[in-house]
């Protein structure tokens, strides 16, 4: 269910990327559609397979889990992501290699993937507690997907959002409705790049950030290329590009984290 970094995905891609993320498993269960392979079907398989494997092992039948070894000196864990919640900025994790050595003996294995499945699981109910429909503010789907990449496994965030208040109409006409896609994406050799997209009729209003000026200046060099693209299919576009990460929005208290996942 990876993404390939190379060929550059299509629309269709990201598509069935979304289909994939899980985010919409329960939603298409009570709605009576066939269950269809995605990214939290598959890890509750595991789950449940690892735990049936782990309760008759005899070998992982201890107190305390198995550790695996230290990382080799000079590469230490990449830290964990923020967790989701509607409204936060869209992040990025870079690509990692595996994490299970070859060598690891098969309870060590099976109780890391425990974890790693568990806390996969949680963050994808992170996900969809993010996604929930709020009439009032319009509908936001916020997913991710593994990007496959030739230094390992990336993940993508992606936010979408539409909101049918903010774009007035005239002369007694609908308002037409406001969709905004934003996305986080780390891999080499661009770095974290993060953009932000306003769509409106007919008009596309694009930001991208590049937290290396190297790509800052190969993003500003396509703009042409990218308006090009935009206005063949219908838009007018307002295309910005900036060096950095953007702005950390102000967060509101009362959120609660489980550190433990």
């Amino acid at each position: 269910m990876q993404t390939p970094a190379e060929p550059p995905p299509t629309a269709a891609d990201l598509q069935q990327a979304f289909a994939q993320s899980g985010l919409l498993l329960e939603a298409g269960l009570a709605a009576g559609q066939a269950a269809t392979p995605d990214l939290k079907s598959a890890l509750l398989v595991l789950g449940q397979a690892l735990e049936t494997w782990l309760a008759a092992d005899p070998a992982s039948a201890t107190d305390l889990p198995p550790q695996l070894p230290a990382p080799p000196a000079g590469q230490p864990p990449a830290p964990p992501p923020p967790p989701p919640f509607r409204g936060a900025p869209t992040t990025a994790q870079p690509p990692a290699p595996p994490s299970l050595p070859p060598s690891a003996p098969p309870d060590v294995m099976a109780h890391h993937l425990m974890q790693e499945t568990t806390a996969a699981l949680a963050r994808t109910q992170l996900l969809q507690i993010a996604s929930l429909p709020q009439q009032a503010k319009g509908s936001t789907w916020v997913f991710e997907t593994p990007i496959l990449t030739a230094q390992g496994t990336a993940v993508a965030q992606f936010q979408v959002s539409r909101d049918k208040r903010e774009a007035q109409g005239g002369g007694g006409e609908e308002p037409q409705p406001v969709w905004r896609a934003g996305f986080s994406i780390d891999i080499a050799p661009m770095g974290p790049v993060h953009a932000q997209i306003v769509l409106t009729g007919g008009r596309a209003l694009v930001s991208l950030w590049a937290e290396r000026e190297a790509t800052a200046e190969q993003l500003r060099q396509e703009e042409p290329e990218l308006a090009t693209a935009l206005s063949g299919a219908g838009f007018q576009s307002d295309i910005a590009v900036h060096s950095g990460a953007p702005a950390q929005p102000s967060l509101s208290p009362g959120r609660f984290l489980d550190q433990a996942s």
